[in-house]
């Protein structure tokens, strides 16, 4: 583990993310990134993560493989996408790994499931 990493669960982490992007973000907003973060929550849980220090890109990839499971590529991807912000804010506060949020895959959509997605 990174000794210049601070310690912290995930449950404890996107609480205060979502409490630091409160201020300046919809309501909305907030309450899709809760819901899409508490899936990562679990996640985590499952896979007895209790500190996200360690978290890797392979991790990352896990996490998006267990969600492809039940979701289409557009939500895939704004769970990804929202995973992204959280791990670089994560960043920010010594957390995890600096620069691990460029290896959170996100799917590119076609036009075609964009225009599903609209439907």
């Amino acid at each position: 583990s990174n000794p210049e990493l601070e310690p912290i669960a995930p449950m404890e982490a996107v609480a205060l993310y979502l409490q630091d992007r409160g201020n300046e973000l919809a309501k909305n907003t907030i309450k899709s990134y809760r819901h899409k973060l508490n899936r990562f929550e679990e996640w985590c849980e499952q896979e007895e993560i209790s500190n996200i220090n360690s978290l890797t890109g392979r991790d990352l990839l896990r996490f998006k493989q267990s969600r492809s499971e039940v979701l289409n590529a557009v939500s895939i991807k704004g769970q990804m996408d929202t995973l992204r912000s959280f791990i670089r804010w994560c960043e920010s506060i010594d957390a995890v790994e600096q620069d691990l949020h460029s290896k959170v895959m996100s799917p590119t959509l076609s036009k075609g499931d964009r225009e599903r997605d609209v439907l």
